[in-house]
């Protein structure tokens, strides 16, 4: 019997070349601090610097919408992680950052594990941000489950076993296949663009920045527990955005946020976690300029 060949779809690179051109625009920056290269990005102007930290992926790339509508009345300071494998080196380079640009009046904008690198940062230097927005973002307290954090720290290290081994490639092909049909599985609008578009993020990311980024994630969840009395001195304002469906935090965990402030704002954005920096783009804006007003 002969099968007819299926005609494979015509790949929408759309959101890559949108991306592109937004990019042909922007001087990128390095900073080498210890042998170290950090590479970051300066856009827009106004009186208060939005800072945005990465999630796992590590990538600025996945903000970039955000940078074209905030940067008309924000100044943008944007990176990606920089290859350090240890949390207090990735602090001190974004506090060394901060002086080498004389950067003032911050409002830290994280998602998912970047809250943890925001929670840490202000930990250590209170006085140094303004206002902190958690999207989706996690802690780990006294309150934390024990069977969440061995769940994390296994998978953690079953992450970064892969990555080091010879299965990376098909590690990493398994990543991308992944996020890819995340995006089209999600009802975004243009999925298949920006499936395209989360696949590239995702191949860019190379051995060592994965490993990097892996194993910071590790080290939080193995050697860290937040408490308010380590923040109490932070005494900036908190904005507190979460999906209204989210089957990977608990509203324990969201309680467990909550309780590590003695001030905050907190907003449900309507739809699922997945892919809701796309999806909700719209909503998550608002939100923050709403709320920085």
């Amino acid at each position: 019997m002969l099968f007819r060949k299926k005609k494979l779809d015509k790949i929408d690179d759309s959101i890559i070349i949108e991306y592109d051109n937004f990019m042909k625009n922007i001087e990128g920056k390095t900073l080498l601090i210890n042998d170290i290269e950090f590479k970051y990005m300066i856009l827009g102007s106004g009186d208060k610097t939005l800072v945005f930290l990465p999630s796992l992926m590590g990538k600025a790339s996945v903000y970039f919408e955000y940078f074209i509508e905030l940067s008309k009345n924000y100044k943008i300071v944007a990176f990606d992680y920089p290859i350090t494998n240890n949390i207090a080196t990735t602090i001190d380079l974004l506090d060394q950052l901060f002086i080498y640009e004389q950067l003032d009046n911050i409002t830290l904008i994280s998602q998912d594990f970047g809250g943890i690198i925001a929670q840490l940062f202000i930990k250590q230097f209170p006085t140094k941000v303004q206002n902190l927005i958690l999207i989706n973002s996690i802690t780990k307290t006294k309150n934390t489950s024990s069977k969440l954090i061995k769940s994390n720290i296994k998978a953690l290290k079953r992450f970064i076993k892969m990555t080091n081994s010879f299965r990376h490639k098909a590690f990493r092909e398994k990543i991308i296949k992944n996020v890819g049909r995340g995006v089209i599985i999600s009802g975004v609008e243009r999925s298949s663009a920006w499936s395209e578009f989360y696949k590239m993020v995702a191949d860019s990311i190379s051995l060592e920045e994965q490993v990097s980024i892996y194993s910071m994630a590790l080290e939080f969840w193995e050697a860290h527990e937040m408490d308010k009395c380590f923040i109490d001195t932070f005494d900036g304002n908190v904005l507190i955005l979460k999906s209204e469906v989210d089957r990977m935090t608990t509203d324990e965990e969201v309680e467990n946020i909550k309780n590590l402030f003695t001030k905050y704002t907190y907003v449900e954005i309507s739809g699922s976690r997945n892919m809701m920096l796309v999806r909700e783009k719209d909503e998550i804006i608002k939100e923050i300029i709403n709320w920085l007003s």
